[in-house]
């Protein structure tokens, strides 16, 4: 989302771009990946956002770390497709364009990698829950295990997701 739509504006009355969206949400975005190829591209978008700077894809498509470049390349290919306008029409599906699918997928994204970020912190909380022998780390492991659950119910309210295993 950062590399494609980073620089365009999220919300136009709060003069934001999908940048300040992602980067202002209460979770830390380098934590929800476990790619650490993507952990570097967070952080160096991050570096510049932090200096006022909103990076462009070139920057990481001429990233002098060839990983990175080919990395951001794949990522960028993938997703570079359009469809067709005529689809509406001709097959009577539904699609969004512009404005409307950019924002919708940058939520959607967001609060996807976010739910699976707390779908392994509810399973690492119950490890520790069956594993601990103290009453007390019973109860605290119980009482994250209902914070979180919250958490994940009330970010699935929002956008309408069903909640996986």
């Amino acid at each position: 989302m950062l590399l494609r739509f980073g620089d365009k504006m999220f919300d136009e009355e709060q003069h934001t771009t999908v940048a300040d969206y992602i980067f202002h949400l209460p979770y830390d975005f380098e934590s929800l990946s476990e790619n650490e190829i993507v952990k570097q591209i967070l952080r160096e978008y991050k570096e510049s956002y932090d200096k006022g700077t909103i990076p462009d894809k070139k920057m990481f498509l001429y990233h002098p770390d060839n990983e990175v470049a080919k990395n951001v390349a794949i990522i960028l290919e993938d997703k570079e497709a359009e469809l067709s306008a005529a689809w509406r029409e001709r097959f009577e599906i539904k699609t969004v364009y512009g404005d409307d699918a950019f924002k919708r997928d940058t939520i959607s994204s967001t609060n996807y990698l976010i739910i699976r970020k707390i779908q392994k912190l509810i399973a690492e909380n119950q490890q520790e829950m069956m594993e601990a022998t103290d009453f007390e780390v019973q109860i605290r492991c119980l009482e994250m295990d209902k914070h979180l659950k919250q958490i994940m119910k009330e970010l699935t309210e929002t956008v309408g997701t069903v909640i996986f295993k």
